[in-house]
């Protein structure tokens, strides 16, 4: 199983890469931490003919979402809150 999701990486995040732009997005504790502004947001989610949740769907990925916030410091607080 960990063979075939290691040979699906390269094309999930070639995949990815059309959806969010390298700069916003990191690989962290062995997963996908992306920063996305309310635009983005609203073009990946909020787009009538978005493909953005199927991809999310096929690929069994999960999706969160943090509370707001306006410089990475504040996102670094917030993890240590939880």
């Amino acid at each position: 199983m960990k063979e075939a999701f290691d040979n699906k990486v390269p094309v999930v995040f070639q995949t990815l890469k059309s959806y969010i732009p390298v700069d916003q997005r990191i690989v962290y504790h062995s997963g996908i931490v992306a920063f996305v502004d309310e635009i983005l947001y609203k073009t990946l989610f909020d787009s009538q003919c978005g493909t953005f949740p199927k991809f999310i769907e096929e690929n069994n990925f999960y999706v969160g979402i943090s509370r707001k916030f306006s410089a990475l410091s504040e996102a670094e607080l917030s993890l240590r809150l939880f």
